[in-house]
């Protein structure tokens, strides 16, 4: 038996052997001298049986794979190639948000590192497929999408005419899991063990989830930690302020508990955790560190010197309040109370609150001048833009911002910690109040943005976010007794817990046309392709 484990269960049975000594009586003062009498018997009897239980369910499991400094260290390092790598995300082009391109873009990376990457995507049924990608059901079979990313990666790392064919490198293969769209919270679920989608013949090396605790909300399987060697989260959204933001006196009550919850799944599945940000709540094991980069058509944009700025200001993002437009309309309204103009600006994208926001520009004069798109676009095609404006201060850190950059525009951003790493570009324009923004928005309508720079482009490409990935997943700080027992409890605590957040039994048929497809076709293995 473990010390402690001893411990705890050693504690058990002296709180069981106080409560039976003398279960009856109670202190007064005829017997003050006479020795304690005990306890409470029912309070003490359900306090005793849950330490043990939480004793045995933190303790009687197997530990880590790995489980000493050298280990740790061993396990955690990516410099030299050579790595079996799954990486698993919560959305896959062609929905073109955060969590679906810059995974994508990862394994790619890190397939051209020498290693052996699987990328595993959420399939949705074509019911789902329109909440999703912009109202169209894209694909009917897991086979099609996935040849839809694989040409849609192909498209990033286009072949020079001199490389020949022996010069192409693997993509990586992809795999799907069932996943469920909720409406309510605009994201995807897995639907069942994500586990099983991965790879089981293979050695189970390091896993990369993209966005951990998402992930592991409704996971009731083993700890991953026991089931790879090496796993890190990647904390790509600040689902604590999200919540945060919801109605009184919701959000009171879902924040403070999502915050909690999202530690415990991480503490329990994973061995370090990356935080794009400090505006991240904070989790265990965490590094802070901008791990994405950009694609390449967005730096040969922002190195040109020949650029037609024809508009002023525009946004992209999901058209749902939280994602900062709850932010920018007040800032906008006193835009026109200090100016008298009604600011013109374009935004772009679709979402669940997007009539509710349609509707405010109607009716608010100082909105007048915005144009609502109310469909998504890829933002390299956007180059006539001169200034993108992006209120949000719930984001980890925001993709589009970091495209814009990119794109050498100029950003109209708040002064806040989700911003930080933008603050080493000159075309990063902050604001910290009202004040600051009608500052900000007219320095950018009568200035011109500069070019990037060489050291510019290297800090934003995927080049560099590769180079300062590989330092951030490097750790020799291995799980103490104290942590894998916490680690343990609250992996089983989820695992009795936990229940599917959604039901569907067409799923069922689904996931075994999957398993058809990877078995028995082409489509759903490695794939040749060119690299630049």
């Amino acid at each position: 038996m473990k010390p402690l484990q001893a411990m705890l269960a050693a504690g058990g049975a002296l709180a069981l052997r106080a409560t039976l000594r003398n279960p009856a009586r109670t202190i007064n003062e005829e017997d003050e001298d006479e020795e304690f009498p005990g306890l409470p018997i029912v309070p003490t009897l359900l306090c005793a049986a849950g330490w043990s239980l939480f004793a045995w369910i933190g303790l009687a499991q197997k530990d880590d794979m790995i489980q000493t400094d050298e280990q740790v260290e061993i396990a955690s390092d990516l410099s030299d190639g050579g790595r079996t790598i799954t990486i698993v995300t919560t959305a896959s082009v062609p929905w073109l948000t955060g969590t679906a391109v810059n995974p994508a873009i990862r394994a790619v990376e890190l397939a051209k590192l020498d290693n052996e990457v699987t990328l595993v995507l959420p399939w949705l049924l074509p019911q789902d497929q329109p909440s999703v990608f912009s109202g169209k059901v894209m694909f009917q079979s897991p086979a099609e999408q996935a040849q839809y990313v694989r040409e849609w990666m192909k498209g990033l790392y286009p072949l020079p005419e001199d490389e020949d064919e022996e010069n192409e490198m693997l993509l990586p293969e992809i795999r799907f899991y069932a996943g469920g769209y909720s409406k309510e919270v605009g994201s995807v679920f897995p639907l069942s063990d994500i586990v099983k989608a991965l790879p089981q013949n293979t050695f189970r090396d390091m896993l990369i989830l993209e966005e951990p605790e998402h992930l592991t909300w409704y996971y009731y399987g083993d700890r991953l930690t026991h089931q790879y060697r090496y796993v890190v989260g990647i904390i790509h959204t600040n689902y604590f302020a999200y919540a945060m933001n919801w109605a009184f006196p919701v959000g009171l009550v879902k924040g403070p508990l999502l915050w909690a919850y999202n530690k415990w799944c991480t503490r329990a599945h994973t061995h370090r955790i990356i935080k794009l940000s400090d505006a991240m709540q904070g989790f265990p094991r965490a590094i802070t560190a901008n791990v994405h980069g950009v694609r390449s058509n967005f730096l040969e944009i922002g190195k040109s010197t020949e650029r037609d700025f024809s508009h002023d200001f525009y946004f992209v993002g999901k058209l749902v309040w939280q994602k900062g437009y709850n932010r920018l309309v007040p800032l906008l309204k006193n835009y026109y109370r200090k100016t008298g103009e009604a600011l013109p600006m374009e935004w772009f994208g679709s979402g669940d609150d997007a009539n509710a926001i349609y509707e405010s520009t109607q009716r608010e004069v100082a909105l007048h001048n915005i144009i609502c798109r109310g469909q998504a676009v890829d933002h390299v095609e956007l180059t006539n833009f001169k200034a993108l404006i992006n209120a949000s201060d719930s984001e980890g850190l925001a993709t589009v911002t970091l495209e814009a950059i990119a794109m050498g525009k100029f950003v109209v951003i708040i002064d806040h910690s989700c911003n930080h790493f933008f603050r080493q570009f000159p075309n990063a324009l902050f604001y910290r109040n009202q004040s600051e923004f009608i500052g900000a928005v007219q320095y950018a309508a009568s200035h011109q943005p500069n070019p990037l720079t060489e050291a510019e482009v290297e800090a934003l490409s995927w080049s560099g976010a590769m180079s300062r990935f590989v330092d951030a997943v490097q750790t020799k700080q291995t799980r103490g007794a104290v942590d894998n027992f916490a680690s343990n409890a609250l992996a089983r605590m989820m695992k009795i817990s936990s229940c599917k957040l959604f039901s569907n039994p067409e799923y069922a048929e689904i996931m075994e046309e999957v398993k058809r497809e990877r078995e028995g076709r082409d489509t759903l293995r490695s794939y040749q392709v060119a690299t630049a």
